[in-house]
């Protein structure tokens, strides 16, 4: 335990004074070259003491040592733990953020193992949790694929028609060619700040990708919002279907070979 700074001074300067006088009183003796074994040892400390508050390593033999490697091993250990924690919280994290969903399809040639891997981690969890109660053959679960609601399939079908019209229009202008990692919303202001898409269609497009997300995610639609749908989605897709025609247009008579062809074209028609 540390001694209080204060008491430590005054401790120094009492011992200081007193061996000090204890030299003063033996003077004459050290004049007289002889002094006892006690005498050069007080004077030994003395001199240790007057000058140690100028010099820290001239100490008296293990006393500094002695301190100094128990602060050593108390910030050694102090050091250990705090890495010990830092260790244990990137550990933690990595194992948080490691948990997610990929960013792009596995490829055909891994679906094997996939399928593999899916069927041991479901026999290693009913093996831990026992089997479930057995359903009739002919019982179904409402969220089966067999009893996808016919309003959830017009909903499906609804976004997949104008995604698939959108990121098709969207491939060229992407930095990206495989824009499945930019979401809808973000290609969708991009064209329209390109001005392939009308600002008028922008809105439109927005909502009805949101109704039609709804059914995606599990959640309950209406029949209102089905029919809404069902009489706007074919409008929608002859207006990306012209946008994309044009668009290919463009890109086939702005083609170098196509510029060329025209421009020879013209030179030969001069007279």
């Amino acid at each position: 335990m540390d001694i209080h700074k204060h008491f430590k001074t005054l401790w120094w300067l009492a011992l200081l004074a007193l061996i000090g006088y204890y030299l003063f009183s033996r003077l004459d003796k050290l004049q007289s070259g002889t002094p006892s074994w006690f005498d050069a040892l007080a004077f030994v400390v003395w001199v240790a003491l007057s000058i140690g508050p100028f010099y820290s390593e001239i100490e008296l033999p293990g006393v500094k040592l002695k301190k100094e490697v128990t602060q050593l091993k108390e910030n050694m250990s102090a050091e250990i733990a705090s890495i010990k924690s830092s260790i244990q919280q990137s550990n933690d994290q990595r194992q948080i953020t490691n948990i997610g969903f990929p960013l792009t399809p596995a490829p055909d040639s891994k679906l094997h193992d996939i399928g593999e891997a899916v069927k041991r981690a479901v026999s290693e969890y009913m093996s831990e949790s026992g089997e479930p109660p057995k359903k009739n053959p002919t019982e179904k679960h409402s969220r089966d694929n067999e009893d996808i609601p016919d309003d959830a399939k017009t909903l499906f079908a609804g976004r997949y028609a104008l995604e698939s019209r959108i990121r098709e229009i969207y491939r060229p202008y992407a930095q990206n060619i495989t824009n499945r990692k930019e979401p809808i919303n973000r290609i969708i202001r991009e064209l329209a700040g390109l001005g392939i898409l009308p600002q008028e269609l922008v809105s439109p497009i927005m909502e009805i990708y949101a109704i039609c997300s709804a059914a995606i995610h599990g959640e309950d639609t209406t029949p209102a919002k089905v029919r809404f749908v069902q009489e706007t989605i074919p409008e929608l897709t002859t207006a990306l279907d012209a946008i994309s025609a044009n668009l290919e247009l463009k890109r086939y008579w702005s083609s170098p070979k196509i510029r060329a062809g025209i421009d020879a074209t013209a030179l030969n028609c001069t007279p």
